[in-house]
């Protein structure tokens, strides 16, 4: 793997990106983020998913790696450091939750 002079970084999400159909990351893309890490990049994931079901996942890599998860409302270092979070205020959870919505609309 030649590495490319102007990316620092090398950024990749996890469903459907570096999880197989079995929900796993393969043994050959560990050992491709394992020459990312030895080269010097920063490798980070960015996913929709809660950290902390991110955070089992990225461990298996066993490089460093940054999370940044719930859409980007957290942020974690390698040694899993909080480095940003943007929680919603309990009232406005409240509210939202108690808005009246078509029952032919489907709420995810």
């Amino acid at each position: 793997m030649t590495k490319l002079k102007n990316i620092k970084a090398v950024v990749s999400d996890l469903d459907g990106t570096l999880l197989n159909p079995q929900h796993r990351i393969s043994e050959y893309t560990k050992s491709v983020f394992q020459e990312l890490h030895n080269q010097g990049y920063l490798i980070v994931v960015a996913t929709g998913r809660h950290h902390l079901d991110a955070l089992s996942i990225i461990d298996t890599l066993a490089v460093p790696v940054y999370l940044v998860s719930s859409n980007g409302g957290r942020i974690h270092s390698p040694n899993k450091e909080e480095l940003f979070a943007f929680n919603l205020d309990s009232d406005v959870v409240k509210a939202a939750l108690n808005i009246e919505i078509d029952p032919d609309v489907t709420v995810v």
